[in-house]
């Protein structure tokens, strides 16, 4: 059936994601789901669904979907990540910084996953522990525009809060 509407699963896995892209979440859902009904262990199809379910609103859905594709694959960092965001959009904040643990474990090269992390931390309330977070980061990626801004913001709203 696949081979029908894709030459490869790249293919699909390469459409999936440039719609996803474009914010056509209906349409990338649908590339998935049919790329899903003959690779259901791949990881980028069962993270692509995971994240157009996200994208749709369909955070439960897309939580089950992501659950299975880290029970196939537990060491997968995107798919990790990928489950911080749903359960951070859900408030489950303890998860959401579990899994960008995870994510970071399984690679650190991650930028974004560190951003995250931070950002989540910040959206928390918890200032120490998000510039213990961002600078951790930046002693591996000391470059990083992203993360001297996020330290700068951090460093200012710890002056503010303690006046």
């Amino acid at each position: 059936m696949i081979a029908e509407l894709f030459k490869t699963l790249d293919d699909a896995v390469e459409l999936g994601y440039t719609q996803i892209e474009s914010g056509n979440f209906r349409e990338a859902l649908k590339t998935f789901i049919k790329g899903a009904q003959t690779h259901r262990e791949d990881p980028d199809l069962l993270n692509g669904l995971g994240v157009s379910l996200c994208e749709l609103g369909m955070h439960t859905r897309a939580m089950a979907v992501l659950d299975y594709a880290l029970e196939l694959h537990p060491e997968d960092s995107v798919i990790h990540a990928n489950m911080a965001a749903v359960q951070w959009e859900n408030g489950n904040y303890d998860m959401a910084i579990h899994h960008y643990h995870r994510s970071i474990k399984y690679d650190p090269e991650i930028s974004e996953s560190h951003i995250n992390l931070i950002n989540l931390h910040l959206e928390r309330g918890d200032l120490f522990t998000a510039l213990m977070e961002c600078e951790s980061y930046l002693q591996k990626s000391p470059k990083c525009s992203d993360g001297k801004s996020l330290r700068e913001e951090i460093i200012l709203s710890l002056g503010i809060s303690m006046i």
